[in-house]
């Protein structure tokens, strides 16, 4: 499976430095600070979200209507849509 832009810049930080004892966050500063607090491995860091952080998301907003009822379309391969403004 191909991931996305997003998924693959959270990928980087999360090799880079592994986050499993996370307190959970709903800002991008929340995280940033947690993520610089517990950096072993020195990385560069982005300035910006790598996508939207809220403390709650519906399914129709984070995902096409395809991906949440592949069986209606019988297509399985289908886009992860991101919420307004985040296009990557």
């Amino acid at each position: 499976m191909k991931l996305e832009t997003a998924e693959i810049e959270y990928k980087k930080l999360y090799v880079a430095n592994p986050y499993d004892n996370f307190k959970p966050v709903s800002t991008w500063q929340a995280f940033a600070d947690q993520y610089r607090a517990k950096m072993k491995n020195p990385v560069k860091f982005p300035d910006q979200p790598l996508s939207d952080i809220r403390p709650r998301f519906f399914e129709s907003e984070f995902f096409s209507q395809t991906v949440i009822h592949p069986e209606q379309n019988g297509n399985s391969n289908s886009k992860l849509i991101y919420p307004p403004p985040f296009k990557f």
